[in-house]
């Protein structure tokens, strides 16, 4: 999403405070309590953010997941399923297939298949999809015995009561972007902070120092009771899309001209991601929309991008990845990334989501 020139934002302007003012209306009424939210009988944590999509938040939704997992905690997940036709709620396969994707969205697909590969030595963690996030959770309820859900993009979603909500604040993030839509890109401003508990800033080791201390200062003055931590995010290993076992990217992308491809809500951190692990540039980025169906035709036009920018690698995200799994395109090797969050302080972070939740 790139900034729209001056003239552009203030025309604008007046949609922007209109969403504010309705998003603010909204977050009145569940406060008061005309309008509902309904308690279940374990407990939630939320995970979401105040801008629309690219926060890195799914891939904390996996690393909790598997983290309560591993600590003897049964966890579920429900998500909105964006970029999927399911309608919901239903319980997402653990296959990592395409046509998966395709039908329960890109998300959902790759963390159902994350969290309950073969190599999970850890109680399975159900996935389930629907518009109807209290209709999705009581669902996941009846599927069998759960300790923990995890709201997936919930922080907004507040019919279903949690425990602690975690938000999400992007730090790569250019500052017009914590503006109201459709100006900027907040769903609502700092200020809802205040019903939060705990608040991530992600992917601190892309950002200016600078960003990073203008996030904690928003934080502070909006709700000085927040936790805080950061988070880095790191990209070490890629796999074959074709099959085998991670390698460290530097193996394989040393010395070879390769070209990005990403359907995702920030393609310009992944590139910097890339780039930064294994020290080389680009050849070139192939962007299309967040959560994009690929077609035939599209598929075409990439190869055809790469071998015209002299590419022998082709490198895409883990979420583009399931929907292009049988893909074999004619010269070139294709990769997916996966992406590593590292907390500063994992030990604090556990304990202070652990005492709010349990």
């Amino acid at each position: 999403m790139k900034r729209a020139p001056a003239v552009v934002e203030f025309l604008l302007a007046p949609g922007s405070l209109l969403f504010a003012m309705i998003a603010d209306l909204r977050g009145r009424l569940f406060d008061k309590g005309w309008l509902k939210s309904h308690r279940l009988s374990v407990r939630v944590l939320s995970i979401g953010n105040l801008t629309v999509g690219g926060t890195g938040k799914t891939p904390l939704v996996s690393f909790f997941a598997a983290g309560f997992s591993s600590a003897g905690k049964k966890v579920g997940i429900v998500s909105r399923g964006y970029g999927g036709t399911e309608t919901g709620p239903v319980l997402v396969p653990k296959d990592g297939l395409p046509e998966t994707a395709s039908r329960f969205g890109d998300e959902p697909t790759w963390l159902a298949n994350e969290l309950n590969g073969s190599s999970a030595r850890r109680p399975e963690v159900a996935v389930v999809v629907g518009r109807d996030r209290l209709a999705a959770a009581a669902s996941l309820l009846k599927s069998g015995v759960v300790d923990l859900i995890i709201a997936d993009d919930g922080f907004q979603h507040r019919r279903l009561q949690r425990d602690c909500d975690l938000v999400i604040l992007d730090a790569t993030e250019p500052r017009w972007h914590y503006r109201s839509l459709p100006v900027g890109r907040m769903r609502e401003g700092f200020s809802a902070l205040k019903r939060a508990q705990v608040a991530i800033i992600s992917k601190v080791n892309l950002a200016a120092e600078e960003q990073v201390s203008w996030l904690k200062q928003q934080i502070k003055v909006a709700a000085p009771h927040v936790a805080v931590f950061e988070v880095r995010s790191r990209v070490e290993w890629l796999t074959k899309l074709a099959g085998g076992e991670p390698l460290p990217i530097t193996l394989i992308l040393s010395g070879s001209p390769y070209m990005l491809l990403s359907a995702i809500a920030r393609p310009e951190a992944f590139r910097s991601l890339v780039e930064l692990e294994c020290r080389q540039p680009a050849s070139g980025h192939l962007v299309f929309s967040d959560h994009h169906a690929f077609s035939v035709r599209d598929l075409g036009e990439i190869e055809v991008q790469a071998h015209q920018l002299g590419a022998t690698k082709i490198v895409m995200t883990e979420k583009d990845a399931v929907k292009l799994k049988n893909w074999r395109p004619d010269g070139l090797e294709v990769y997916f990334t996966q992406l590593k969050v590292e907390p500063a302080d994992s030990k604090g972070l556990y304990e202070t989501l652990s005492r709010l939740l349990f």
